[in-house]
């Protein structure tokens, strides 16, 4: 029998062999025993081994974890104090949060009047809603209304195309009206060869004008030439002279004015802040050399004789101030006739300078055009320009033409102003010897309107008084 199968039975509590088997079995399982003891202690001391080698390691782990817990010991220490120094931060940032409670409470106010306006801002956002919805339905209506508008705009293409056929046949027409215009084109350039002539004609009718103006020139010279000698009223017959109530206040002014207590110093004061050569040369000596003309001139009318203008003063503190001797007739007409008279036509003398000296800068335009056309011979612009300068010249033209009228209009005036002067100075004197005498007058006085000083005049007595206007004529 197996050993294996009586070692199950004797396990198993039945005993089936003999006695021999059975101390053969027992042997056995004494040996098995044996084996199984012996190869468990075998394991235990392995085991035994094993655990005497990991507690070895455990030791070793033992005395490195003592070493790191002394480490951890120094570092414990270290983090104390940095636990004592966090804590003083932590108290500043505790009185810091407790500022930032503060904040945080008047943020919450903050936050809740804003939640206020918030809900305001919604109700507004609530109305604009509904604004917006009605938008949208007009934009829908719009919307309608443009489908409408589409339909008609494909209307107006098909009624677009058939004004393009009409426009078409109208272009047709042009074109026959363009061929038209090339033949009145040519009667055109007819009509300008004719203008040019007609335009000689009237440059040859301008040369004969000006002839005819320099023949009338000559005889103005001649006519001022016979008036030359002096009209003749004797001093005698002056003071024989009664003036009835009848006679002009100013008739024969002279003789009154050279009596014992003649008015012989006028003073002529000039707006004008200082007094330099060039403005006594240029302005203020004219001025004094025409009333010295116009004094010398109402002597002959007059019939005494003539003294020479003396200049008793200048003064040239501002303004000046001249005084001149035997002038007070001129003195009185310059106060009285002449310079009211500047006045009153001050703006039709203003208006004439400034249109003359328009004249003159439309010239040099024109001039300035036509060397421009000779830089640009033979260029496209040569034609334009050359037609801008004829322009300008025929404006330049009509703008002299209009001055003309208005300098002749002002020659006029001054010539009635000029003849009742002499019509003030003496009544009983024939046209042709009042012709002369304005045609001596006219230039002296012109000199005393164009000044372009203002001026005032003041009669004195002999001890330097002023006298009253009126005084003169007492």
């Amino acid at each position: 029998m197996p050993t294996e199968d009586v070692t199950q039975r004797v396990k198993q509590g039945v005993v089936t062999v003999s006695e021999d088997n059975g101390v053969i079995a027992n042997q056995k399982i004494i040996l098995n025993n044996q084996e199984r003891i012996h190869s468990t202690l075998q394991e235990n001391q392995e085991i035994l081994r094993a655990n005497q080698a990991k507690l070895e390691e455990n030791r070793e782990m033992l005395q490195n974890n003592a070493r790191k817990l002394d480490v951890n010991g120094s570092v414990l220490q270290a983090n104390q104090g940095l636990l004592q120094i966090n804590r003083g931060k932590l108290d500043a940032n505790s009185r810091k949060l407790d500022a930032n409670d503060e904040t945080l409470k008047v943020s919450q106010d903050i936050l809740e009047s804003n939640q206020e306006l918030l809900r305001t801002n919604q109700g507004k956002l609530d109305s604009n809603r509904e604004l917006l919805q009605a938008n949208s339905r007009k934009l829908d209506a719009n919307s309608r209304k443009l489908d409408a508008n589409t339909e008609a705009l494909r209307a107006n293409s098909k009624k677009l195309d058939a004004n393009n056929e009409i426009l078409q046949a109208n272009r047709d027409k042009l074109d026959a009206n363009a061929e038209a215009l090339q033949v009145n084109q040519g009667v055109l350039q007819a009509n300008s060869k004719k203008f040019n002539i007609t335009n000689g004609v009237l440059q040859a009718n301008q040369e004969i004008l000006q002839a005819n103006q320099r023949t009338l020139g000559k005889i103005y010279e001649i006519l001022k030439e016979s008036f030359k000698k002096p009209f003749s009223f004797p001093m005698d017959r002056a003071k024989d002279v009664k003036l009835s109530e009848s006679t002009h206040k100013h008739e024969i002014l002279a003789p009154r004015l050279h009596s014992n207590k003649d008015v012989n110093l006028s003073e002529f004061t000039f707006e004008h802040e200082t007094l330099t050569p060039r403005l006594l040369s240029s302005t203020i000596s004219p001025f004094l050399c025409a009333i010295a003309d116009i004094q010398s001139i109402i002597s002959q009318i007059l019939g005494f004789q003539y003294k020479e203008v003396l200049i008793k003063s200048i003064s040239q503190a501002s303004p000046i101030d001249v005084k001149l001797l035997d002038v007070a007739e001129t003195a009185k007409l310059v106060r009285d006739e002449i310079i009211p008279w500047r006045k009153k036509h001050a703006k039709e003398i203003s208006d004439l300078t400034i249109k003359e000296k328009e004249v003159d800068i439309a010239i040099k335009k024109a001039e300035i055009l036509e060397k421009e056309v000779q830089l640009k011979k033979g260029l496209a612009e040569e034609e334009k320009i050359l037609a801008e300068a004829a322009q300008m010249r025929e404006e330049t033209e009509k703008m002299k033409i209009e001055n003309e009228k208005l300098r002749l209009e002002l020659h006029r005036k001054k010539i009635d102003m000029v003849l009742e002067i002499i019509n003030k100075l003496h009544l009983n004197m024939s046209e042709a010897e009042k012709i002369g005498y304005v045609v001596k007058l006219l230039n002296p006085i012109d000199n005393i309107i164009l000044s372009p000083l203002e001026v005032s005049v003041t009669l004195l007595d002999p001890a330097g008084g002023k006298l009253p206007p009126g005084a003169i004529d007492s």
